[in-house]
């Protein structure tokens, strides 16, 4: 039954992804007007988590933020199911990059570049074009629930050479990277909600106490990993422009928590430049923060 709902799904998205992507913003206005003013996708959320990082704004500001983000998001599924059937020429004509320049230096390192990313942007663009023709780029995901919506994904993130690894199975295929003495590319996305269990630690982000993964930076301090946190901008609809900014040549000479606050602080920068480009729909805080939106 999963192979049958992945084959119609694969169709589906293969076929809608197949449109110029005027086309599919013009599905895109269409999708925001249902989830904005019909279904009203986890308004809650959005505005609970919008009023916790934004308290001294106006009511105003926040509802700006809030359509301009519903906006984006509609935008976001358009540009993901065209990955579907896009080109590689035409995704990385729509993806510039700044600070080359830093980049080719930690090339030169011939090490595992760790590469930190975050729910800003279209982080799935980046992920999926950056140099692969290069070097191995890995990145870590979440297994979905659905096995079609799986299989999907994996197809759609995979089709330009990225490899994608399991959280629960990264360990074995990094080690083979850092012991390789070649240049690998590792991605983390810094901000997914880290389970109760799982390896964390509190800092303040968007004013907020907020637990957040260690991963990285316990990674770069064993093995002595360069870390880049990679900015990705919108510069227009459909075009971005991706900066990297240098976290550390050398994680092993950083002291402890200097990594992670690092990373904090560029996302934050991103947040607040133009916060409606942040994934706004996920609960943030629910667990460490008891506040409630009024």
């Amino acid at each position: 039954m999963q192979t049958i709902a992945y084959y119609i799904l694969f169709g589906l998205f293969k076929a809608i992804g197949a449109l110029p992507l005027r086309v599919l913003y013009g599905l895109s206005d269409l999708l925001f007007l249902l989830l904005f003013y019909v279904v009203r996708y986890r308004r809650k959320v959005v505005d609970r988590n919008l009023l916790l990082v934004f308290p001294d704004e106006s009511p105003a500001f926040r509802r700006r933020v809030r359509r301009r983000f519903y906006r984006y998001m509609c935008d976001l599924i358009a540009e993901t199911v065209k990955m579907a059937s896009a080109s590689l020429a035409n995704m990385r004509r729509r993806i510039t990059y700044a600070n080359t320049d830093l980049l080719e230096k930690l090339f030169a390192l011939n090490k595992t570049i760790l590469v930190v990313t975050s729910h800003y942007g279209n982080w799935e663009w980046m992920a999926s074009t950056v140099y692969t023709d290069r070097f191995s780029f890995f990145t870590l995901y979440h297994v979905l629930h659905s096995p079609a919506f799986e299989r999907l994904t994996s197809y759609m993130r995979t089709r330009f050479g990225m490899r994608i690894v399991s959280m629960k199975h990264f360990y074995r295929p990094f080690i083979t990277c850092v012991r390789s003495g070649r240049t690998t590319l590792f991605g983390f996305n810094a901000d997914q909600a880290p389970k109760r269990d799982g390896d964390q630690q509190l800092i303040q982000f968007m004013g907020r106490e907020t637990a957040v993964y260690t991963g990285v930076e316990r990674l770069a301090r064993q093995y002595g990993l360069p870390v880049v946190y990679m900015s990705i901008q919108r510069t227009r609809r459909g075009y971005y422009r991706v900066e990297a900014r240098p976290v550390t040549d050398d994680g092993s000479a950083t002291a402890d928590g200097q990594i992670t606050a690092a990373t904090f602080a560029e996302l934050e920068k991103d947040i607040r430049r133009a916060p409606e480009f942040w994934l706004w729909s996920h609960r943030r805080w629910k667990r460490r923060d008891s506040t409630s939106a009024q």
